[in-house]
């Protein structure tokens, strides 16, 4: 399959999406869209999502914001952030004109990273950032 959805930790905190191979927009919104969120919904605490592109092969042709927003609104209240990883010029090129272009809103919480070690870090940080926030109020 080419692409799989399946936990992280055993914590539930971690949606992890691996993308292999050739794919296309419609299993994009069946996997990254609804089965992250179906996921999402069995628990009540935060959720972030990492998108692992190491292993993928070319984005499908045609509308790559277009079909992330759509992903992404499926998500339920709980998920945090969304951190793709790559060592893809061009994918995280994409993924910071998201995140510029929908600052205010989706593309405020999505974030590239080049490491799983940079990706596990900057969901650290952002939570901690919350949980500080939370407590000051």
């Amino acid at each position: 399959m080419p692409i799989t959805v399946e936990w992280e930790n055993e914590e539930k905190t971690i949606v992890h999406v691996r993308y292999k191979g050739r794919w296309t927009w419609a299993e994009f919104m069946e996997h990254a869209g609804r089965e992250a969120a179906e996921m999402m919904k069995t628990v009540p605490h935060r959720v972030d999502v990492l998108a692992d592109y190491f292993e993928s092969g070319p984005l499908p042709l045609g509308g790559a914001m277009t079909q992330a927003r759509g992903a992404i609104k499926q998500w339920p209240e709980n998920w945090g952030i969304l951190v793709v990883v790559s060592d893809n010029s061009i994918i995280n090129s994409l993924v910071n004109v998201f995140h510029t272009t929908f600052a205010f809103g989706l593309g405020g919480r999505t974030y590239a990273a080049t490491s799983y070690e940079d990706a596990f870090k900057l969901m650290a940080e952002q939570r901690e950032k919350v949980a500080s926030r939370d407590k000051a109020k």
